[in-house]
């Protein structure tokens, strides 16, 4: 698997950090592809899940 390069503007990036903070707590040390591949296998998950 290759990684991929996500192009965030400031807007989302700092939306992202706002959501790592609440998910994981500020102290957190988490890489940022760990933190985008969980909250989008959550996001995938809701809309499966609203799909049904």
């Amino acid at each position: 698997m290759t990684g991929t390069m996500l192009n965030l503007t400031s807007e989302e990036l700092s939306a992202l950090k706002e959501a790592t903070r609440t998910r994981f707590g500020s102290e957190s040390r988490i890489s940022r592809g760990a933190m985008v591949r969980l909250m989008a296998e959550e996001t995938i998950a809701e809309y499966e899940e609203s799909d049904e």
